[in-house]
C-alpha cells in the first residue's frame, strides 16, 4: 500500500507571504531575480530579466518547473504578460461552478528558502496541497486570509535546512494558478524535475471529485477529496482531476456548452494516461443511463484500465448505481459498488466530509484487491497414506522384476 504519511519535520517549510508590486523583485535575500514561467514561442528569461510575453504557458520548455497534468495555461485575463491560469473544464464557466483545471507546480531545489510570485485571486485563496518529497506537508490545503484580491504576493517556503527536495503544489492559488515564477538565492539551484511517468491516473467525475466545503471547514476542496487518496493507493506518480459538481453522464450545466463526462474525455486521454476513473450518478437521472455510460467508457478505449464507481444514493437512488452497473457489465469494465448514504456528510446531507472521502478511498482500493486466502484453520488438511503390500503380492512384483532383470531396489541384476 502508499505511504501516505506527512511529510517529516526536515521537510516541513514554514510558509509566510508578504505583498509586493506586480513587477518588484524579490523580497530572498540574495535572489538573482525571477525565474519566470516560459510562453509559448519566446524564448525561456534568465532571472531577474523582463518577461512580458501574453503567449499561453510553455507546459515543457521550462527548465525550471514542471506543470504535471496541467492541460493548457494561458495569460491571466488581468495581467496576461505577469501570471498564468488555467482555462475552465469544459463546460463549466466563471458564473456557473467555476471549475477550471487545476494548475500544478513541481520543481526540484536544494535551498533552505524556496519563494513565489503569485496574484491573489480572492481575500482568502488557498495555496494548495504542498507535498515535499512526494509526502503532504499537512493533512489539508494550505490557506491564507485577510489578502486584496488582484494585487501580487512573495510565499515564502523556509525550510529548517538546506537540501536536496521536490517540491510540488497541486491546485495551487485556488486551483488555477495566478502563477508568475519563483526564485530561490544565487548559491542554489531551482529546475525542473523530469520523472519517469508509469501511473498516470485520471478521475473524471461531479463535485465527489472536484470537492464541496474544504478540510478546515470538515468538507473537502479540489485537492483534498477521495480522488487523490484512491489514486496514491492505486499506485499513481501523477493525478488529473477532471470533476465538475452537478455534472455526470446524462445531466449537464445549464451554459450552453457540453460539460457531460463525456465531454472531458478528449482532453484527459491527450494526457496519456494509464489508468481512468468515472464517479458519478448522483446527479444523472435513471433514463438514458445506461448507454451514456457506454458511450463515455467506449470513448476512452481498451487500452487503458477503466473503473466506475457511483456516488448515487443506494436507498433513493439505486436504479442509478443498477445502470451504471449494468453499463460495467455490457463492456467488461470492473464496477467499484462503494456504499455513500453511510459516509458522514457535511450540512446539506449530500457531499461527503474529508473523513467520508478518506473511507470512501479506502473501501474503493479494498474491492480492487485479490480476496484473501482462507485461515490455515479451514484449510482442509492433506492425508498422506501408507501403501502396504500384501506378501503375496510383493512376491508377484518380484517375480516380474526378476523376469526384467532388475531387483526390488531398481537395479539391474548381473
Amino acid at each position: 500500500m502508499a505511504d501516505l504519511s506527512l511529510a517529516p519535520a526536515i521537510d516541513t517549510p514554514a510558509i509566510s507571504i508578504a505583498a509586493i508590486g506586480t513587477t518588484a523583485a524579490p523580497l530572498l535575500a540574495g535572489s538573482p531575480g525571477w525565474f519566470r514561467e516560459k510562453r509559448l514561442g519566446v524564448a525561456e528569461s534568465p532571472a531577474g530579466a523582463s518577461q512580458t510575453s501574453t503567449a499561453d504557458l510553455d507546459l515543457v520548455g521550462s527548465t525550471h518547473f514542471r506543470y504535471p497534468a496541467v492541460p493548457a495555461a494561458l495569460g491571466h485575463a488581468a495581467n496576461a504578460g505577469q501570471f498564468v491560469v488555467t482555462a475552465q473544464k469544459p463546460g463549466s464557466t466563471a458564473a456557473v461552478q467555476n471549475a477550471k483545471w487545476l494548475f500544478n507546480l513541481e520543481f526540484t531545489t536544494d535551498a533552505s528558502a524556496v519563494q513565489l510570485r503569485l496574484r491573489a485571486p480572492v481575500a482568502a485563496p488557498m495555496l494548495g496541497m504542498v507535498l515535499v518529497n512526494g509526502r503532504r506537508i499537512q493533512e489539508g490545503a494550505y490557506s491564507f486570509s485577510g489578502l486584496t484580491a488582484g494585487n501580487a504576493y512573495a510565499v515564502t517556503l523556509t525550510f529548517p535546512s538546506a537540501g536536496p527536495r521536490v517540491v510540488q503544489i497541486r491546485g495551487m492559488w485556488n486551483t488555477d494558478g495566478g502563477f508568475g515564477g519563483a526564485t530561490v538565492s544565487a548559491e542554489y539551484s531551482l529546475t525542473k524535475t523530469s520523472p519517469t511517468i508509469s501511473r498516470r491516473v485520471a478521475i473524471i467525475g461531479d463535485s465527489y471529485v472536484n470537492g464541496a466545503g474544504s478540510y478546515a471547514s470538515s468538507g473537502a476542496n479540489s485537492v483534498e477529496t477521495f480522488a487523490w487518496r484512491l489514486a496514491a493507493l492505486m499506485g499513481a506518480d501523477e493525478v488529473v482531476q477532471a470533476g465538475i459538481g452537478g455534472t455526470g453522464w446524462v445531466n449537464q450545466l445549464s451554459t450552453g456548452a457540453d460539460s457531460l463526462f463525456a465531454a472531458r474525455v478528449a482532453p484527459v486521454m491527450a494526457l496519456s494516461p494509464h489508468v481512468v476513473i468515472f464517479a458519478g450518478g448522483r446527479n444523472d437521472p435513471a433514463a438514458g443511463l445506461q448507454a451514456a455510460v457506454e458511450q463515455s467508457l467506449d470513448a476512452v478505449g481498451s487500452g487503458v484500465e477503466r473503473y466506475v464507481l457511483p456516488t448515487a444514493s443506494e436507498a433513493t437512488q439505486a436504479d442509478r448505481r443498477a445502470a451504471i452497473q449494468a453499463a460495467c457489465t455490457s463492456r467488461s469494465v470492473r464496477y467499484l459498488d462503494v456504499a455513500v448514504d453511510s459516509r458522514p456528510k457535511i450540512a446539506d446531507g449530500i457531499h461527503m466530509t474529508y473523513p467520508g472521502h478518506v473511507s470512501y478511498a479506502d473501501d474503493a482500493y479494498s474491492l480492487l484487491q485479490p480476496a484473501p486466502m482462507p485461515p490455515a484453520s479451514v484449510v482442509a488438511p492433506v492425508v498422506r497414506r501408507r501403501l502396504s503390500v500384501s506378501p503375496r503380492r510383493a512376491g508377484d512384483l518380484a517375480s516380474a522384476q526378476r523376469r526384467q532383470g532388475r531387483d526390488l531396489t531398481g537395479r539391474t541384476r548381473r
